[in-house]
């Protein structure tokens, strides 16, 4: 049976107040950002539990001395475990990104918290900027089942908006072509449109 200097080894680089600062930063990142313009349960699931679980991993191994690159191929192997058979966004794997990189900067660090502190608002205040109107225009998305394929020629595109608009009562901006079906007379359209203030912007991608 392990005996107390290999549990004390095993904690040595566990630092409770480590851990409530990033467990802090998840839950802004994920609460606070992400679900202002998204709805993924299963990213929002996946971002608390790689920051808590990286984080935690981490911190365990410091005390054998381990590098930053054990941190980069530990995400690695769990992108690759998780996504490579299913599509994610850009902005999804930023987050991702965003959330792995700060648990290991947060785990792996020995700089006293205020330093880290600073570092994850820092990280926490660019995103936000990002994410902002200053920063881009927020666009969203949504699949529409349309009759008439006729009617989805690009010279036909700005009658298409146009009655895409009065249908659906969105800011249409854009309309792209995903699918056609000539027998049932139906094309699948993805509709970019600009949500309307206070509006989450729901996506299908």
């Amino acid at each position: 049976m392990p005996g107390p200097e290999s549990w004390a080894w095993g904690l040595q680089g566990f630092r409770p107040e480590m851990f409530a600062l990033n467990l802090a930063f998840v839950l802004a990142v994920t609460k606070g950002l992400y679900s202002r313009t998204q709805q993924n349960p299963d990213l929002l699931f996946s971002l608390l539990m790689f920051g808590v679980t990286i984080f935690l991993v981490v911190s365990v191994f410091a005390g054998a001395d381990i590098s930053i690159g054990f941190g980069f191929g530990l995400f690695a192997v769990f992108g690759i475990l998780r996504y490579r058979t299913g599509s994610i966004s850009t902005r999804d794997l930023t987050y991702l990104f965003v959330v792995v990189a700060t648990a290991m900067i947060n785990g792996l660090s020995g700089a006293p918290l205020g330093a880290l502190f600073l570092v994850n608002l820092a990280v926490l205040l660019a995103l936000t900027l990002a994410q902002s109107s200053l920063f881009a225009t927020p666009y969203a998305s949504l699949m529409v089942d349309y009759e008439h394929v006729a009617h989805t020629a690009q010279e036909h595109r700005p009658e298409l908006i146009a009655e895409l608009r009065r249908r659906t009562g969105l800011d249409v901006q854009q309309v792209q072509l995903v699918n056609l079906d000539y027998v049932r007379d139906m094309a699948r359209l993805q509709v970019i449109y600009r949500p309307a203030q206070g509006e989450r912007a729901y996506s299908d991608q």
